[in-house]
């Protein structure tokens, strides 16, 4: 039942209510963002009540849409309640552009910052779309004096308001017109039928299908083809091409065999020429009567297979008739040589790095050929000085098979190669023999942080500063950021290593003067994707630069804010299912920015969020990642608190959630977690610390955003989380900076483990005394170690140099 809310003298009574108490407007769910002129809409707003509230309390709600709309609902609310409210009388869009809804509550309670929710609605002109779909009769090709019923199936939008008669006309040629009405609901497909048409002269005819109606979308109102009339109908296909087997190996004679099939409507049996080809030197020529609805079967003389190569195997039926689309068909064949070849595709254990004296059984994977006409092979692998040993396999044709060796003692200390060749003598030797780099380290102590296998440092210009890592398919890594030559330029830099950290190329990208990197990603087509931030002495965009797989520049593009003050900046990327990218953003005079483009980097769409109330601007702007249902999840902050902020596909928000009293200030990055839930790090906030200094946070929640856990870690002084990642236990791994220390000057990379509730395993501190260190990012690798980047920097905090630091997985009891 609805409460009624007392006026008197043009003043709303209000009944007290415990100051102690605390309500806020989660969301208002109606109108939704975007509306069609003339609909008619309820509105709704979702209200809660705090946990420790103290009774059941009266609560009076408010809701305004633009000038001429207001509404007031009342409920009692028990504490921890939520409650839908909705406003009577309906809503009506009317003017279209942007109209503004506001949900106020008429209550005095201790927090009143989230008394009041306002979201910005769209109001669209009304759409009506009618499209003719698909002329379905007549076909492309009739007989001469036959009789066709004209058919058209004609589609109605889902968005059109009513109900709606849609005439329309049909064309044949100059002779034939007609004209149908249909009744269609919004959504329906309806095939239109219209007067019987008679194919009586030869002839090739226009076929127009036209609708008499004045919609949105007039481009889909006409449909064309043509329509054939023939004397008569006469079809001979080219079917099957047989005999040629799956591997040809050179000096083979092959025997091309092809099938013909005459329609079951030809009028009579026809002597049909068939020609083969195979390459640019061979080529034969058959004939046979081939009856109406029959298979006949064509043989040619042999084909002798003598040179290696792909070669084209090609017929075609020497006929006029009604459908020449099925008069040839083509396929590849490929000659192999003679004999076999294996290939050793890698040497899978032992793994990158291993503990001193454990015990490891040496594993390899060998290809062998589709052509191979041999199945058994020797492999032999070495490991050090030490380990030498060989294994005999039976490998089929075609086929990738791990070949497992005696087991091997992890000794010495140090770096390693592990060789794997073969014996057999085959026809390619280049891919015979394969090694890796394998890393015997000291047992660290069991749940305790991980070795340091090597650090690398790469010094350029001014400074070098590492923003993203990951490890690429060759087991070597890639490194984006930012190269500053000198005291006024910065650029994107990439650095590409091998496994063991040793640098193969480096890239500045050009896209300066002045362009700092923020993060990256790895690309399907083997390249890599940066986004960052380009800058002139009067402006901001928002940059993103594809590059291939050494490096090379492919395109960059910049976004810019919708307004002139918005200077935009970006945060992070990611390439999306679809091929494309999805680009987080933030512009300090507008909010948070999510901008989708397509595989070259062009826009598909943007949005802007703004914070609840509509007023004020989100401040700040997380990693956006895509998530297991194809929508994106993103971060904001504004005013100290936390809000992610979950879309669909298309960018439209589905829910947000703020996170006000957890000691939450900064979000900085957000993954999804394995149950579909989503991790967040960044700067926490303490009631005894200084403004500047907070913890690292680590705050958990489920696949609705709702709080789950929160976990805070760090010394007294600046902890700062800027990288979360799952890993495969289950646990949460983080990169930050700390300064434990407490030195006036200098701060250092920060690595924190933990199980998969965000308790701390291990943590580890990066860096040296009395500098500014920082660790930016930090992935898990293959044999379960770990790769970080960031930055070391000098006395003068800026300069300094990129690192990579690669650690051995945790030792386990």
């Amino acid at each position: 039942m609805k409460t009624a809310v007392l006026l008197l003298a043009g003043m709303l009574i209000l009944p007290s209510v415990v100051v102690g108490s605390d309500f806020g407007v989660l969301s208002i769910t109606s109108p939704p963002d975007t509306v069609r002129q003339h609909s008619l809409n309820v509105p709704v707003a979702l209200v809660h009540a705090a946990q420790g509230n103290a009774d059941t309390e009266m609560v009076h709600v408010h809701l305004r849409i633009g000038s001429s709309y207001l509404a007031v609902d009342s409920a009692r609310l028990a504490p921890g309640d939520s409650h839908v409210f909705s406003f009577v009388p309906v809503w009506q869009a009317e003017s279209l552009g942007a109209v503004s809804a506001r949900c106020s509550l008429l209550v005095q309670d201790a927090d009143p910052t989230n008394n009041v929710l306002t979201k910005a609605v769209t109001v669209l002109a009304q759409r009506r779309d009618f499209a003719a779909a698909v002329i379905m009769a007549p076909t492309p090709i009739v007989r001469i004096g036959d009789g066709v019923v004209p058919l058209v199936l004609i589609r109605a939008n889902n968005s059109n308001p009513q109900p709606e008669t849609v005439a329309a006309r049909l064309r044949i040629g100059t002779s034939y017109t007609d004209t149908v009405r249909r009744r269609l609901n919004p959504g329906e497909s309806a095939q239109f039928p219209f007067k019987l048409w008679h194919a009586s002269t030869l002839g090739t005819f226009p076929v127009r299908c036209s609708l008499l109606v004045h919609d949105s979308v007039p481009a889909n109102d006409t449909l064309s083809r043509n329509v054939a009339v023939l004397a008569r109908l006469v079809d001979f296909a080219a079917e099957a091409m047989t005999t040629v087997p799956s591997v040809v190996h050179v000096t083979n004679l092959v025997t091309p065999v092809v099938t013909v099939h005459a329609a079951d409507g030809n009028p009579q049996p026809k002597m049909v020429t068939t020609r083969v080809w195979i390459g640019a030197s061979f080529t034969d020529t058959a004939r046979m009567l081939v009856p109406p609805g029959a298979h006949v079967t064509y043989q040619f003389k042999q084909w002798h297979a003598e040179s290696l190569g792909t070669f084209q195997y090609r017929c075609s039926l020497m006929v006029h008739d009604s459908f020449a689309a099925n008069d040839t068909n083509r396929i590849p064949i490929t000659v192999y040589p003679k004999g076999a070849d294996f290939s050793v595709v890698s040497v899978t254990s032992p793994p990158d790095s291993v503990p001193l004296d454990s015990q490891v059984v040496p594993t390899a994977l060998v290809h062998a050929a589709v052509y191979n006409e041999s199945e058994s092979v020797s492999v032999r692998l070495r490991i050090g000085s030490a380990y030498d040993d060989t294994a005999k396999a039976a490998i089929p044709a075609g086929q990738t098979q791990q070949v497992t060796f005696p087991t091997w003692q992890a000794q010495p200390l140090g770096v390693t190669t592990a060789r794997c060749t073969l014996l057999t003598s085959d026809n390619d030797s280049t891919n015979d023999t394969s090694s890796k780099q394998v890393h015997v380290v000291q047992r660290g102590q069991p749940g305790g942080p991980p070795v340091v296998l090597w650090t690398r440092t790469f010094p350029k210009g001014c400074r070098t500063e590492g923003s993203w890592v990951a490890q690429t398919s060759d087991r070597g890594y890639i490194v984006a950021g930012t190269w500053r030559p000198d005291g006024e330029s910065f650029d994107f830099y990439l650095v590409k290593t091998d496994s063991l950290g040793f640098l193969e190329w480096d890239r500045p990208l050009g896209v300066g003067p002045v362009a700092w990197a923020s993060s990256g990603g790895l690309t399907r087509d083997g390249g890599y994707v940066i986004v960052g931030r380009k800058q002139d002495p009067e402006h901001s965009w928002a940059l993103l630069a594809k590059v291939d797989s050494q490096g090379h520049s492919q395109w960059n593009r910049t976004f810019e804010a919708d307004t002139a003050l918005g200077e935009l900046v970006g945060f992070s990327v990611q390439q999306t299912r679809d091929g494309g990218y999805i680009v987080g953003g933030f512009s300090g005079f507008e909010g948070a920015y999510l901008i989708k483009t397509d595989s070259d980097g062009n826009t598909t769409w943007q949005r802007v969020f703004r914070d609840g109330y509509g007023l004020t601007y989100m401040a700040s702007m997380l990693p956006v990642r895509q998530t297991s249902d194809g929508g994106y999840i993103i971060g904001t902050e504004r005013d100290s608190v936390l809000r992610l902020v979950k879309t669909d596909s298309l960018g439209t928000r589905q829910w947000e959630r703020q996170y006000p009293g957890l000691g939450v200030r900064e979000g900085v990055s957000v993954q999804q977690t394995q149950d579909s839930g989503y991790i967040v790090t960044g700067v926490g906030t303490s009631p005894s610390r200084e403004s500047d200094e907070g913890d690292i946070y680590l705050l958990k929640t489920n696949s609705a955003g709702e709080f789950q856990w929160k976990r805070a870690f760090g010394g007294p002084h600046l902890d700062n989380g800027r990288w979360v990642t799952q890993t495969s236990d289950g646990g949460y791994l983080v990169a930050g900076i700390t300064n434990v220390t407490g030195a006036e000057y200098g701060s250092d990379g920060y690595l924190v483990k933990t199980n998969s509730q965000g308790n701390a395993l291990w943590t580890k501190v990066i860096g040296a005394p009395d500098a500014y260190d920082q660790a930016n990012c930090v992935q898990q690798t293959a044999d379960g170690g770990y790769v970080v980047t960031g930055w070391m920097g000098m006395r003068v905090s800026d300069q300094g140099y990129l690192y990579l630091m690669r650690l051995a997985p945790t030792c386990r009891k």
